[in-house]
């Protein structure tokens, strides 16, 4: 008896869990969206693509959809500071912008996930927040974070300026795969 507590207990205990890691008891399996398909409208310059609702009053409306983020971050963000990001897709929901895709990071390629917020300053001008981000199943470390924020603001700077130029923005909206900017002319 006294055997058995000292050795065959322990041996027991290890094989039952190293059997429950084994059956996926622990393992988390992130939910992948539905994949949008590529725009066909052109980005960049006078042909961004982009479908503008003006009304009589000067309120403007700019709607996106996913397929024309997908373009826009995937033809800007590609090599960052030593992170290399490639397969991009955009999902527009919950509020949020869904970033997917691989990142090459110090040697190492693994899925990753980045989800954004827009937020708009007193000057009507839009940002997009970094609220989550991961490298497979462990969040991203602050200074990939910090890299990544400088370069989202830079891309959604670049694409919205001909917009933010013209328009005060009040709100952004995102849902079921669009993304609604409203505002007035300036």
């Amino acid at each position: 008896m006294k055997m058995f507590k000292l050795v065959l207990f322990p041996l027991l205990v290890i094989t039952i869990v190293s059997l429950a890691c084994n059956f996926g008891l622990r393992r988390i399996t992130p939910s992948t969206p539905v994949v949008s398909t590529p725009s066909k409208s052109p980005i960049g310059g006078d042909g961004l693509g982009f479908e503008f609702l003006e009304s009589e009053n000067g309120w403007v409306k700019l709607i996106l959809d996913e397929a024309q983020i997908t373009d826009i971050v995937n033809s800007e963000l590609q090599d960052i500071e030593g992170i290399t990001i490639h397969d991009v897709e955009v999902f527009l929901r919950e509020d949020q912008v869904q970033i997917y895709g691989s990142i090459q990071y110090k040697g190492i390629n693994s899925n990753s996930r980045i989800f954004l917020v827009p937020q708009i300053d007193v000057l009507g001008q839009p940002r997009f927040v970094i609220v989550s981000a991961y490298y497979s199943l462990f969040p991203i470390p602050d200074d990939m974070i910090t890299s990544l924020q400088v370069s989202i603001d830079q891309i959604f700077y670049n694409s919205l300026a001909p917009l933010t130029n013209e328009v005060f923005i009040e709100s952004i909206s995102i849902a079921d795969g669009l993304m609604v900017i409203s505002g007035h002319a300036k």
